[in-house]
């Protein structure tokens, strides 16, 4: 079919065409890289804060929120000159190159300050999931990542909040640093500002390699102990000389601003997006809110006040977010004004998703906006692979950047997905054991994923995510059940009456799933039939709504693998202690179907119980 003269276009961002070089082994394996070079790699990444702020002295590198809920901005400069002073206070205080220190609290100005001072003494950041801190029980992974790393100096911003975790990691006889500081002993951030030591910190800064250990990220732990990710100056440079060849953002003209929520002690939050704002000298405004009922209104707050360039989040809050836009055109309209592209990350988007935003698009700017995603890990410094061409068809993950070489390895119809490349971390800190397991014969790193091709026969189309390769099972009959990419099929298609899912089934007769109810979702579609219900998931109207789509799920997909025959609503939210869920919000099925065995059998007894929903 012809495309209609009058069909929008994408917007024109001066993105590169996808290019790929695929060399096919006798073993049915593949090795995949990019023809493209990756730009001059950074020396490190104080660099890259120096030359912002000698290019762009007075412009906002950061931003966030202050005790009177107005916007209190540091500049390039501001940031460049305080970082020294911070550097200065542990130079003085007698650190040394490599030693650790933790940061516990969420991102701010502050910890911004503290992690680059740090990073410019030589020191190695070890900034750790607030989770860990305020919302463990037993603090069992907060002191597992203390134990490991032995820390010389723990940041918070508020004492008083963070009192709990502070207790547990009494028996570390070392420096407390804290914005608002009430208890004994306490070191005041403002404190470290005014230390002045202009010859110790730029003989520290000239002597940073690209090899020094600049940060340890922990993985979540949620199969096991937390593991230390070695993030080197190199490793985390250089994802963004790849993307430079691929994307070109000019920075002199337009000034990069982003809204971000993303967890500095991730990957994608931290080393991504922090570093991105970095390297292009962008503007970054620190959203207070976050993905959840309670606290995504901040979010929608700071969009009216502030018109980005990008916009970057997890699946589940586009569909919140274009609910709203659709409704208030003020919004929409500030929201699209100065936007130039959208990504998301975590999981898929779904395809009815992307409709509406390109809906949206068209109707403000007569263009679509591309939509983009990567796949990742903690342990490539977020970036593998990239979508950087106009795309419509969600779900693919793109081709691997510039300077990585990605080895796809038969599994049944899909691929196991192994990768090596200068963003890739040496390995583990202080576990040669794990270290060891995570690496091939060939040095490739083993991540896990799984991935398709979106059309073998032009690779060019890139590659499908295709789930975990450690969460696929089979049914009882043999059939295997490909996880990934159900889960969020399913997902779609019951959207918004459920917040999130997990897939059941190994070894029984049929497929089932375990859900959380999306309860602003569910009195939106369903409005008086469920008003004042004092339990949603016992309501029979909700139970009555989720029985339609499922049957209307399974007259669709009336196959073993992918019919979901019966569903059990869980009450108790997703356990950050247990693993069942990360700060970004990605719920780990293993985990939920491990800790929740009981909920899993209540699934399939005989006869079915009042809590199972049949489709």
């Amino acid at each position: 079919m012809e495309k209609s003269v009058n069909a929008p276009e994408f917007r024109d961002n001066g993105w590169t065409q996808p290019e790929v070089r695929v060399e096919q082994r006798d073993d049915g394996s593949y090795v995949l890289s990019s023809p493209k070079r990756a730009s001059e790699i950074p020396a490190n990444v104080i660099a890259l804060l120096r030359s912002a702020a000698s290019r762009f002295p007075e412009r906002t590198f950061l931003a966030e929120r202050d005790a009177e809920d107005s916007w209190c901005e540091l500049s390039y400069r501001q940031a460049d000159q305080q970082s020294d002073a911070v550097a200065a206070w542990f130079l003085s205080q007698g650190y040394e190159p490599g030693m650790r220190v933790l940061i516990l609290s969420e991102n701010s100005l502050a910890h911004a300050l503290f992690s680059l001072g740090a990073m410019k003494a030589r020191l190695t950041v070890v900034p750790v999931s607030p989770g860990y801190s305020l919302f463990s029980q037993d603090h069992a992974k907060l002191k597992r990542i203390a134990e490991l790393t032995a820390p010389t100096a723990i940041f918070v911003q508020d004492t008083a909040r963070y009192a709990r975790a502070l207790d547990a990691l009494s028996d570390y006889v070392c420096p407390v640093i804290a914005v608002q500081a009430d208890r004994d002993g306490v070191l005041n951030f403002e404190s470290l500002l005014a230390a002045r030591e202009p010859g110790l910190v730029d003989a520290s800064v000239k002597a940073i390699q690209g090899e020094d250990i600049a940060k340890l990220l922990f993985t979540s732990g949620s199969t096991g102990e937390p593991k230390g990710v070695i993030n080197t100056h190199h490793n985390m440079c250089f994802p963004h000389a790849a993307l430079s060849a691929v994307f070109h953002p000019d920075q002199e003209q337009t000034t990069p601003v982003t809204l971000d929520w993303l967890p500095w002690h991730h990957t994608f939050g931290g080393n991504q997006n922090f570093n991105r704002t970095l390297y292009y000298a962008g503007t970054m405004y620190i959203d207070d809110g976050k993905p959840t009922p309670e606290l995504f209104g901040r979010t929608v707050r700071n969009l009216r006040e502030i018109a980005v360039t990008a916009y970057s989040t997890v699946p589940a809050v586009y569909g919140v977010l274009l609910d709203l836009l659709e409704k208030d055109v003020a919004l929409c309209r500030q929201f699209f004004s100065r936007l130039e592209w959208l990504s998301y990350g975590g999981a898929d988007l779904p395809q009815s998703l992307f409709d509406r935003i390109q809906t949206l698009a068209v109707r403000e700017t007569g263009q679509k906006i591309p939509v983009i995603t990567a796949l990742g890990s903690t342990e490539s410094n977020s970036i593998l692979t990239i979508v950087h061409w106009n795309n419509e068809t969600m779900g693919n993950i793109g081709l691997p950047v510039p300077g990585t070489q990605m080895k796809l390895i038969p599994v049944g119809d899909k691929f196991e997905m192994r990768v090596k490349g200068p963003q890739m971390a040496r390995g583990y800190y202080h576990d040669e054991a794990k270290t060891a397991e995570a690496f091939d014969e060939e040095g490739y790193f083993r991540t896990g994923d799984a991935v398709r091709w979106a059309d073998p026969s032009e690779p060019t189309r890139g590659l499908l995510f295709a789930g975990r390769v450690a969460e696929d099972f089979k049914l009882s009959n043999g059939t295997w059940v490909h996880t990934g990419s159900l889960r969020t099929r399913a997902l779609s298609a019951m959207s918004p009456l459920i917040a999130d899912l997990v897939i059941t089934g190994h070894d029984r007769d049929e497929l089932g799933a375990l859900a959380w109810l999306n309860e602003d979702g569910v009195r939106a579609l369903l409005g008086d039939s469920c008003e004042g219900e004092a339990s949603l998931p016992d309501s029979p109207a909700v139970k009555d709504a989720i029985r339609a789509r499922l049957q209307a799920w399974n007259q669709a997909h009336n196959h073993a693998s992918t019919a979901i025959r019966r569903l059990c609503l869980l009450r108790r939210p997703a356990s950050l202690d247990k693993g069942e869920i990360t700060d970004k919000r990605y719920v780990n099925q293993g985990a939920v179907l491990q800790s929740r065995h009981n909920r899993v059998e209540e699934l399939y007894q005989e006869p079915p119980g009042a809590t199972v929903i049949l489709g």
